[in-house]
């Protein structure tokens, strides 16, 4: 016990005196042969070569690294806008002794490749602000602190003293109104779901692209389309008009819209268009 402590000491001893005998060029050389990663990213187009780094242990060192590029590619892939990733050396031949030189140029070199989930919707959740993915499924939070706007076109603080800050994702349509933070994991994807379908479906048979809407209570709905400066309400499909039990179908209301909007698409002093009562289309104005 005592002959393999003396000899532990002895070893750290003389390892100590040659680690402070060469010089510091030289001790930086071998820091940086252990410690120096040179990181290839690439698949990626949402996020920046930093945000994936930020995502990598880099305080590991090369020899750490090339053994457990399977383990930092399933770290990396647990990013919510990572589908998936894979880590490998720069070049495979840097593990072969037939190819010398190529061991030195590629040491400490490694390629990321990733494949990002793609954010295709903006959602509002309580007063934050999320990325969701076409099948409705939430990717990341963006903003808190924020409420809605569906009247003014973009979202606004939900205090005086607090700014929105303009994201690269403000052009996707935005979902408000029919998730709750109360709400189940399967309830809020399958609320999230409908909306998008009723996105789709009225980008589809109006013509114009829909920027964002907002599900009521009584089962209305706020429409804002990119061609028009007002706001659009759809009365609830399963609404009845007193002496008429009949619903008012949404393509009904789409029809009346139609007819409507190349009289008022320039008319900036409109509010809002409201087309949940049968054959009519009720303008408010701006006050």
């Amino acid at each position: 016990m005592h002959y393999n402590l003396r000899v532990c000491a002895f070893f750290l001893l003389v390892t100590g005196a040659f680690y402070c005998a060469i010089t510091p060029d030289v001790q930086n050389r071998l820091y940086s042969f252990f410690h120096f990663h040179h990181v290839e990213v690439s698949g990626n187009s949402i996020l920046s070569d930093n945000d994936v780094l930020g995502f990598l242990p880099m305080g590991r060192d090369n020899f750490w690294w090339y053994q457990n590029s399977v383990p930092i590619s399933l770290s990396l892939s647990k990013h919510p806008l990572i589908r998936s990733a894979s880590v490998e050396p720069c070049s495979l031949a840097s593990f072969s002794l037939k190819h010398p030189a190529t061991i030195v140029e590629n040491w400490g070199c490694f390629k990321v490749v990733i494949s990002e989930r793609t954010p295709s919707f903006r959602v509002v959740l309580g007063q934050r602000e999320w990325l969701a993915d076409q099948s409705g499924a939430l990717l990341a939070m963006i903003s808190h602190n924020i409420r809605s706007g569906m009247h003014t076109g973009k979202l606004e603080p939900a205090s005086s003293d607090e700014k929105v800050v303009e994201s690269p994702f403000s052009g996707l349509p935005l979902l408000e109104g029919a998730i709750s933070e109360l709400s189940s994991p399967d309830e809020s994807n399958a609320r999230i779901r409908y909306l998008i379908d009723r996105t789709r479906h009225l980008s589809s048979v109006t013509g114009m692209q829909v920027t964002g809407i907002r599900f009521l209570d009584r089962g209305e709905m706020l429409v804002r389309f990119k061609s028009l400066p007002f706001v659009v309400r759809f009365g609830s499909e399963l609404h009845t008009v007193p002496g008429d039990f009949t619903r008012i179908a949404l393509d009904e209301q789409v029809e009346r819209l139609k007819s409507l909007a190349p009289r008022v698409r320039g008319d900036s002093g409109i509010r809002e268009i409201d087309l949940g009562f049968n054959r009519l289309a009720v303008v408010h104005r701006k006050q």
